[in-house]
């Protein structure tokens, strides 16, 4: 939580865009590093797709868990595109971030609409919790 707070700062800093982040570092308490740098990363290029693309008023970044997963969601206001357009041409942003969760077991879900903003949501699984291995 302490990296996609720091990056929601620059990204505030450089594009002026208002940004709401919902969450706590207890969400993403006992994950993997490996998978939290995924869900890192899935954050950085979401915001540098907004910053470059979208034409965005305004952001929200919600992070939360279930039992068995780690969550990132990233909507934001702006100009949305044609999703079936975009994966003719997909950009490496797009497929980094599939790759990335991917990777962890993981996986991302685009939706975007033109007009109506673009939404990316992420998840990773947690570790298996085990009620027998007492920390």
């Amino acid at each position: 939580m302490q990296g996609i707070q720091r990056l929601v700062q620059e990204f505030r800093a450089n594009t002026l865009i208002d940004v709401n982040v919902q969450g706590h570092d207890e969400d993403l308490f006992g994950l993997p590093e490996t998978q939290a740098v995924a869900l890192f990363h899935i954050c950085q290029e979401s915001l540098a797709n907004i910053a470059k693309h979208a034409k965005a008023h305004r952001v929200d970044i919600v992070v939360w868990k279930t039992q068995d997963r780690a969550l990132l969601e990233v909507q934001d206001d702006g100009r949305g595109f044609d999703l079936n357009k975009v994966k003719l041409t997909i950009g490496h942003g797009l497929s980094n971030m599939e790759t990335r969760a991917g990777n962890v077991g993981g996986a991302v879900d685009i939706s975007s609409e033109p007009g109506h903003g673009t939404s990316v949501l992420a998840w990773v699984p947690l570790p298996e919790f085990d009620p027998l291995i007492v920390e």
